[in-house]
Formats: C-alpha cells, structure tokens, sequence
C-alpha cells in the first residue's frame, strides 16, 4: 500500500488575511524609511512573520516594485 501525503490547504478567506496582513506590514516597513528596497524588508518578515506567507507575497515583481517606490520615498522625505 502506498502512503499519499496530502497538503494541508487554507481556505481561500485564510490565505486572504494572511497575504493582507504581510502586505500591510511590508508597506508600513516601506514607509518608516528605515528600508533601502523591498529585499531589507524581505529579510526582516521572513524573520518574524511565516516564510512561505511572505515568499508568496513578494514573488509578485508589482508588489516589490511598490515597496521600492515606497522606501525611496520614504528616504527622500527623511533626508
């Protein structure tokens, strides 16, 4: 007999939350002006927040695009 491993799969309205929720920390991240580009941020959720959430989040090239408008942003108006 052959054992099949099986995924465990949030529902769409848990995985909804949860991809709302990192995309609100890494916009605030962004914004505080402490982050030089979306790769800072990355390194900083990754540690506190669930990897996979957070890898899914920022493998959209629009969203890192985003966050890097936002810390540049956010630099100039510090400087």
């Amino acid at each position: 007999m052959v054992a099949v491993a099986t995924e465990r799969v949030m529902p769409s309205e848990a995985l909804y939350r949860q991809r709302g929720k990192v995309l609100n920390y890494a916009r605030n991240l962004a914004r505080s002006g402490e982050h030089a580009d979306h790769q800072t941020i990355l390194l900083h959720l990754a540690a506190v927040e669930d990897f996979e959430a957070v890898r899914r989040v920022l493998a959209d090239r629009a969203i890192c695009a985003q966050l890097d408008l936002l810390c540049a942003t956010a630099r100039r108006a510090a400087a």
